[in-house]
């Protein structure tokens, strides 16, 4: 296989693997977020707030809870 393509193939992998744990982090920060609405019976804003989530992440996070 050349250079150029193996290339190509190393930069989809890492593209997908980074993907992969972007959403793997989200997932996790909407559990944590579920979580404390239903122990502090708080909203998911103040629950994102509480937990410091950026805002970018929060209007990711919205469509997900």
């Amino acid at each position: 296989m050349c250079k150029a393509v193996q290339d190509m193939n190393n930069n989809a992998e890492q593209k997908g693997r980074q993907e992969g744990l972007t959403e793997g982090r989200l997932e996790t920060l909407r559990d944590s977020i579920k979580n404390v609405m239903e122990s502090l019976k708080m909203t998911a804003d103040d629950a994102m707030n509480v937990l410091k989530v950026s805002q970018k992440d929060q209007a990711i996070l919205r469509k997900m809870i």
